[in-house]
């Protein structure tokens, strides 16, 4: 799945950003640094991680826990100026050493946005952790 136009914008800040496309690696979508701080939600906690770039389809995280393969998580996409977005995400990527300290950089496809709209309301914050419950829970 990709993320609509106007939401990837307002993450990635694209006024300030070029859009480029890598031709190192295999990647498709181009993708902007982004260098924000974001909320994980996982089965076994929160997490807060650094988001070292976006494109349409997935996300490059700098985290301090490792994540494995297929892992799921709502990562809470951070906004220029609304609430943050609310995305399920899969990884398919971990690389070990992403910082002097330790950490993990992780890539991950996103699957589904979890609220209709880029405003949240009550009512969606309500049903993303509703899912978040039931996407994690212990049955």
């Amino acid at each position: 799945m990709e993320l609509p136009e106007k939401l990837l914008e307002d993450v990635a800040g694209s006024g300030h950003v070029k859009w480029e496309k890598i031709r190192r690696d295999k990647r498709s979508a181009a993708r902007a640094p982004v260098g924000r701080r974001a909320m994980v939600l996982r089965k076994s906690g929160n997490l807060s991680v650094v988001i070292r770039e976006v494109s349409a389809t997935g996300v490059g995280l700098l985290s301090s826990v490792a994540m494995g393969i297929g892992d799921e998580f709502i990562l809470c996409l951070p906004r220029q100026k609304k609430p943050a977005e609310p995305v399920k995400c899969r990884v398919v990527r971990r690389d070990g050493g992403g910082s002097s300290d330790g950490g993990y950089i992780i890539g991950a496809v996103f699957t589904e946005i979890l609220s209709d709209s880029g405003d949240i309301t009550p009512a969606q914050a309500a049903e993303a952790e509703r899912i978040r419950r039931a996407m994690f829970s212990d049955d």
